[in-house]
């Protein structure tokens, strides 16, 4: 054991000679980059990363043990370990986004870049600038590293429908596809020697269930050897709009299908590329994130399959996925409560803002004024009234400490509501339009508070929960309950806390390898639906036609 547990530490990487290891962590209160002893002794803080937080992955150390190389933003950078000096390693094509790999020789670095709205793999000479295409095919392909012999390059490409690894030499010999199957397979890594290569495989599957609260009965809605996520029921609680997908890598761009919950009709599809769907909360429209290149954009379509656009050109921001179990780490867009207007978080400003557009994608307007880098915002709700929004936002603070927190925006003016140290997720309004539930803790502890857009009502301790996926709670339409995954004595279950301070397990899950993940609500408060997830991820091997 390395490290002592009581900070986040990641993107762990060996110097040449095995004797040290780097790291990026938030030990002390200061995120930066970090070198420790192999046995744990003579730890250094080596640079901050104040501005950029831990977003930020170490990809080389140099072979004369003088820098390392990490990435952040989409940049390369190399830091030299004696005087502290940070500078950017210049790339000759403008859309990098990347996924950088430095070859052993350290003469060449291979990236990912947008072209044609396709992720492509770019090869750059260190010495001389020049670039190469890797990749030339109409598919995304990603996550490259050198070989040893610094001239052949494995990846991952989608070309078949579902990722894959693949071999190309820099030199024009002909691409080979070396995994196969119906399990994606990602991310390679290659042995010293080169004769091996391990990567990850992603063997989730998930079906959506329905759980009657009036009945205490659950019924399976799906049956499907894909993933089916994200469950989202129409206003009228006749109809499911979910996504399906054999992939991991594409929850933005699955397919999208409805299910009639009141037949036994299979499901309808209506989109073959989208994510996280929502019903309007007075039509037939459903808004969908959809990623056609390296920015998430939202897009609408009506319930029958028609009428399919895009609302934002500009990018959306959103936290991501959680995989292990399926969960939205932020809430990516809401819907007014009249239907006419969408508002969610961007950064096409340059800086996190707060933003609405019409159901129509017309007339966008930045709510908010933020202008500084290092503040996040997410999360945004409309208040059931329509004439307030909620947020959520992190800050990093003078004295390095991450701050999390939740305002309001009324009248064109945020105030803010609540602070903490832990991530802190909002629930929901009530239905006072005055008041909300938030979240706040980690995996040992969650807080609920009820908090008010009152600055004089202080805020109301409601309960403290054990082994909650904070990520996974949702409060009712009616504002009366809330519902959430909890992982108790290794066995995950749905609980649902009602406003009387009562717990109440709703299933009785005893396998350990299952997990309950997009749980929502349905429109009347009477109902909930989610995903059984199972699988998960695994390292695998092969050394076959690698030489």
């Amino acid at each position: 054991k390395i490290t002592d547990g009581k900070w986040l530490n990641r993107s762990p990487l060996w110097s040449l000679d095995g004797q040290r290891i780097a790291f990026v962590s938030d030990r002390d209160n200061k995120p930066g980059i970090w070198t420790v002893s192999y046995s744990g002794a003579d730890l250094r803080f080596e640079v901050s990363l104040e501005d950029v937080g831990l977003t930020c992955f170490l990809r080389k150390w140099s072979n004369d043990g003088k820098r390392i190389y990490y990435e952040s933003c989409k940049k390369l950078y190399a830091i030299e370990l004696a005087s502290g000096e940070v500078s950017e390693i210049g790339l000759a094509v403008a859309e990098a986004a990347g996924g950088f790999n430095i070859s052993r020789d350290e003469k060449m670095l291979t990236f990912i870049a947008v072209e044609n709205k396709m992720q492509q793999i770019f090869a750059q000479s260190l010495e001389t600038g020049e670039v190469k295409a890797v990749s030339k095919n109409e598919h995304h392909n990603w996550s490259p590293v050198f070989f040893p012999d610094n001239q052949r390059i494995a990846y991952s490409s989608d070309q078949n429908g579902i990722s894959q690894i693949y071999v190309t030499d820099l030199n024009g010999a002909e691409t080979s596809q070396i995994t196969f199957g119906d399990i994606s397979a990602s991310f390679p890594v290659v042995s010293p020697d080169g004769s091996k290569i391990i990567y990850v495989s992603q063997m989730d599957e998930a079906n959506i269930f329905s759980f009657d609260l009036r009945t205490n009965q659950e019924l399976r809605q799906t049956s499907n050897t894909r993933m089916q996520l994200f469950p989202n029921i129409s206003p009228n609680n006749t109809k499911m709009v979910f996504q399906a997908t054999n992939n991991e890598t594409k929850i933005y761009s699955s397919i999208l299908k409805i299910k009639n919950l009141e037949t036994d009709s299979e499901p309808n599809q209506i989109s073959l590329n989208g994510g996280e769907p929502q019903w309007s909360p007075q039509n037939n429209e459903i808004a969908y994130l959809n990623q056609s290149d390296i920015d998430i954009n939202i897009w609408k379509i009506e319930s029958d399959g028609t009428g399919e656009r895009q609302l934002t050109f500009d990018g959306i921001f959103d936290e991501g996925v959680r995989l292990a179990p399926f969960n939205l780490a932020s809430i990516p867009f809401d819907w007014s409560p009249d239907g006419k207007k969408i508002v969610y978080t961007s950064r096409q400003s340059g800086i996190c803002n707060i933003w609405t557009i019409d159901n129509e994608g017309g007339n966008p307007e930045m709510l908010t004024d933020n202008a500084d880098g290092s503040l996040r915002l997410s999360s945004a709700l409309w208040s059931p009234q329509g004439d307030q929004i909620a947020y959520v936002y992190r800050k990093m603070l003078e004295a390095k400490k991450s701050r999390y927190g939740v305002a309001v925006l009324s009248n064109g003016k945020s105030k803010n509501l609540i602070e903490s140290s832990l991530p802190v997720r909002l629930l929901g309004w009530l239905p006072n339009n005055a008041e909300m539930l938030t979240a706040s803790g980690n995996e040992n502890n969650v807080e609920i508070l009820k908090i008010s857009t009152n600055a004089a009502v202080k805020p109301l301790v409601v309960a403290n929960l054990e082994g909650v996926y904070l990520d996974g709670m949702t409060l009712s339409p009616d504002g009366q309950k809330i519902a959430y995954a909890a992982r108790r004595n290794g066995i995950g279950n749905i609980f649902l806390f009602s406003g009387d301070g009562a717990e109440v397990r709703l299933t009785s899950n005893l396998e350990n390898t299952l997990y309950y993940s997009g749980i929502t609500w349905s429109p009347d408060s009477n109902g909930l639906y989610y995903s059984k997830q199972s699988g998960g991820m695994q390292i695998s091997m092969i050394s076959d036609a690698l030489q």
